[in-house]
């Protein structure tokens, strides 16, 4: 940690090389320009202290039908397959975000989940609402109805969704305003 008058920086490395352990510096703005010399930044502390979304877990019953399914829906992909003695996590993601949905099979499972009316939905934001819903419909994935959401007489979102295998809801957006 760095002070910079009333500000506290943390300094964070990019690379994996070592801190030359005989640095010595006086004042703080040397302290940053050493920083950024050797591959370290500067943020505030309050900005790398929050908790940042990585995952999201549903549990499914039949592995290859689901991959199959988000695939072709999302372009993901297996980022890590992690079989147990019990059950299997599956950890898919695409290029486009690093976030990643979590499938976990829990094995010898043959009765559907039960969603509960506590489960809302994954959401997903694509360049063209209009073609990504032509093209999953080709796919024969039937996506529901386009709807335009307005508040207030301003449009907010343009949007459907669609259900994956084992009827989760997943709302596919428009991407624009707060839904990059």
């Amino acid at each position: 940690m760095a002070g910079n008058g009333n500000q506290t920086f943390v300094l964070t490395r990019r690379d994996t090389t070592d801190f030359p352990a005989a640095c010595v510096v006086i004042g703080c703005h040397h302290l940053f320009s050493l920083a950024r010399i050797i591959g370290f930044e500067s943020k505030k502390a309050a900005e790398s202290d929050l908790a940042k979304t990585i995952h999201s877990m549903i549990r499914v019953l039949d592995e290859a039908r689901s991959v199959d399914f988000y695939s072709k829906a999302f372009g993901l992909t297996i980022a890590q397959r992690l079989d147990f003695e019990t059950f299997t996590l599956i950890y898919l993601s695409n290029a486009s975000s690093p976030f990643e949905v979590e499938l976990t099979v829990n094995k010898g499972r043959t009765e559907p989940y039960v969603l509960g009316d506590g489960y809302g939905h994954l959401a997903v934001s694509v360049a063209d609402l209009d073609s990504e819903h032509d093209r999953l419909g080709a796919l024969g994935l039937n996506p529901k109805k386009i709807v335009e959401f307005n508040h207030d007489g301003s449009p907010i979102a343009r949007f459907f969704f669609i259900e994956d295998p084992d009827g989760y809801k997943i709302e596919v957006l428009q991407r624009g305003g707060r839904f990059q």
